[in-house]
């Protein structure tokens, strides 16, 4: 359960950034109802790990994979390939 509620909050926060204007992996960002969605991945995702972990435990591990989710994803088109010989 505990690997159920972290995959489902970088789901949810992959989801959120690629909605926002600013984002860079995608040609266009997401829809606006998909937004909808990345809460409710994001939620559902702190209430199992509330559920399986004690509580505080539970609260910052949810709020350290947020931060490294979103410290991460800006960079990823970095590491593509560009084409280049």
């Amino acid at each position: 359960m505990k690997i159920l509620g972290l995959l489902l909050i970088v789901i949810g926060c992959g989801v959120l950034y690629c909605c926002h204007p600013n984002q860079s992996l995608l040609k266009q960002p997401l829809a606006k109802t998909y937004r909808g969605l990345g809460i409710i991945f994001s939620v559902s995702s702190l209430l199992i790990l509330w559920w399986v972990l004690p509580k505080v435990v539970a609260v910052l591990s949810w709020l350290i994979c947020i931060t490294v989710v979103w410290s991460f994803l800006p960079f990823v088109p970095l590491f593509k390939q560009t084409g280049r010989s």
